[in-house]
């Protein structure tokens, strides 16, 4: 019996997530250091004709002021800024968390051998093998190295470095965390979903969720510090002492004031002219929109650094506070990725020189109200155990709890670190 073949035409929905257009040349703006913004604008002036430049008469004598103070900098020439790469960042954190030489050199060593991307690319064994000393110890340091900004940074696989993220991550839910561990390679094929969803026992959406959350994770740590210092700098930004407070304004004199040209407004009522104009029109509006939200969210995240580490400025580098990516999106109710764009290759002139922004995100823990650094977690910590049983010592869990209760919120694997670090034998060793 020949069963005649129907065509079957039917809509299948897959869940897919894409940028627009739009959504990515905001995105683009946002991570432009000045200069190439400046680029960016000069070559849309000149390709699109309901862009204008703007020169506000009434503001000609800032303008000058602002010149004549940058000349007696010499800012057109090439200017010396301090531009901490990964391997020097790390080795600042390092400094801050040992103090025995034997650690320090194993942590040297593993940081020597991490690439521009954040990822170890050697394994521990030839490391131990290599300075003659303990794997345990190099897994130790390694395991405290992991802990550094940027969040990833040591990792010697993708898999490792989101799963470190993960971990710091305060929202990430166990769907996550059980795709990177054992469906990573499978999320990429859109294909398959319908079948991992069943497999995860989740709805499709959930996935969706999943994947997205995925997504804004930082596959290469490292290459916030990758990209190289330009030959000559022009800081985004200014930071002023004014009536004993420390001010930031941005530099938008370098760039030319954008406005709507008001020549080609007859022009968009002709029929054949005014499907051209209006497209033009949308770009320009967009690209000004754009342009505008890069200055707000650049001094936004700029007031919020000179805020917080004011003692810089105040008492030198050794006041600087521990800050990282997340705790900046948290305070400003943004995502860190945002941060994390809108501070790549920005430079701020402060009254002690000039300073790439991330050179402020150092990491690091934090009390409810007050900063603390780790020396003063360290000998909260050192208290607690001396005041601890010895037949029933306390476990990193509830050292961490009793951390709360004075005030000091960090995590379990924090103080499992510092204790680490201090040289105290986990609970199991410390019992009599």
């Amino acid at each position: 019996m020949n069963i005649p073949f129907k065509p079957d035409l039917s809509l299948i929905q897959q869940p897919q997530l894409r940028l627009s257009p739009r959504l990515q040349q905001s995105i683009l703006i946002l991570e432009m250091p000045i200069t190439e913004l400046r680029d960016f604008v000069s070559k849309e002036l000149e390709e699109n004709p309901l862009l204008e430049e703007q020169i506000p008469v009434e503001d000609f004598q800032g303008k000058e002021d602002f010149e004549v103070e940058y000349a007696e900098n010499d800012y057109k020439g090439e200017v010396r800024a301090m531009e901490p790469d990964l391997h020097s960042h790390l080795r600042f954190q390092l400094g801050m968390h040992l103090s025995s030489e034997e650690d320090l050199l194993i942590g040297e060593e593993i940081i020597d051998n991490i690439n521009e991307d954040g990822y170890l690319t050697c394994s521990a064994e030839e490391i131990a093998q290599r300075l003659q000393v303990p794997l345990s110890d190099v897994d130790k340091i390694l395991r405290i190295i992991q802990t550094f900004e940027p969040t990833g940074v040591g990792a010697r696989n993708l898999k490792e470095c989101l799963l470190l993220q993960l971990e710091e991550s305060e929202n990430s839910s166990p769907l996550v965390q059980e795709i990177v561990k054992n469906y990573l390679d499978h999320i990429s094929r859109r294909s398959q979903w319908k079948k991992l969803a069943q497999e995860l026992n989740c709805s499709l959406k959930d996935l969706n969720e999943a994947f997205h959350e995925i997504r804004m994770l930082e596959p290469k740590p490292g290459r916030l510090f990758a990209s190289p210092p330009p030959s000559y700098i022009i800081p985004d930004l200014v930071v002023k002492k004014e009536q004993g407070e420390y001010r930031v304004f941005l530099n938008k004199e370098y760039l030319p004031q954008l406005t709507i040209s008001p020549t080609y407004s007859e022009l968009l009522q002709d029929p054949e002219a005014g499907k051209f104009l209006r497209k033009k029109l949308a770009s320009a509006k967009w690209i000004i929109r754009c342009i505008e939200k890069r200055f707000q969210t650049l001094e936004k995240v700029a007031a919020f650094l000179v805020k917080r580490q004011e003692g810089l400025f105040e008492n030198g580098g050794a006041k600087l506070r521990p800050l990282s990516l997340r705790e900046v999106g948290k305070a400003l109710g943004v995502h860190e990725s945002t941060i994390s764009r809108a501070i790549r290759g920005k430079y701020i002139d402060t009254p002690l020189g000039i300073y790439p922004l991330k050179f402020f995100i150092t990491g690091g823990s934090s009390g409810k109200d007050v900063r603390l650094s780790e020396a003063t977690i360290k000998e909260e910590i050192r208290k607690i155990l001396k005041v601890e049983k010895k037949e029933k010592p306390f476990s990193d869990e509830e050292i961490a709890l009793l951390l709360r209760e004075k005030g000091i919120a960090i995590a379990r694997r924090t103080v499992t670190k510092y204790r680490m670090e201090l040289g105290i034998p986990s609970k199991s060793q410390r019992k009599e």
